[in-house]
């Protein structure tokens, strides 16, 4: 099966789950369930020493006795983080620079706030990994050309990109 059998059969199985009303609470717990997870990966990919349930607890306002009051900060801010970038999907599917340094200022406003909202202006790399990230030189092309392909996709979709798993409608 080639990708474009895939995303049919994935198209109208989105579509079918659209047309099933679910209950408010299942709704509800899935999205906590997103929240929680991919605040919990995101964090131990940057070293989080969090477990799952213990980044369940500190956000649902909990302390995690011999933690790092830095990583408790950290997942309180990736949550804070993921909500307003719900609340983006939810108005527009569409991301601008500005959005893309809104929501990092986010993620990093209590424990790196220097950083927070900045590209950054060093080289880096991935550690394990072949990929070179982009220069600072570079970003603006990159992502001027990632947004003209996501207008592209989206006006292919009639204005519904955006709308997967970050919409709550």
């Amino acid at each position: 099966m080639d990708v474009s059998d895939s995303l049919k059969r994935l198209d109208a199985r989105v579509a079918q789950l659209r047309q099933t009303p679910w209950p408010s609470a299942t709704v509800d717990s899935l999205r906590t369930a997103f929240r929680t997870r991919f605040t919990y990966a995101s964090n131990a990919i940057e070293g989080n020493t969090l477990t799952l349930p213990e980044t369940q607890a500190v956000l649902e306002g909990y302390t995690v006795g011999g933690k790092a009051l830095h990583d408790h900060l950290e997942a309180l801010d990736h949550a804070e983080a993921w909500d307003a970038m719900t609340t983006i999907a939810d108005d527009s599917p569409w991301l601008s620079s500005w959005t893309l340094r809104s929501l990092h200022g986010l993620v990093l406003r209590r424990t790196r706030p220097d950083d927070a909202g900045q590209f950054r202006a060093v080289p880096v790399l991935i550690a394990g990994s072949a990929t070179v990230p982009p220069t600072l030189d570079g970003f603006d092309h990159l992502f001027y050309e990632w947004q003209r392909g996501w207008s592209v996709l989206d006006r292919s979709m009639d204005g519904q990109a955006g709308r997967g798993i970050l919409s709550r409608g």
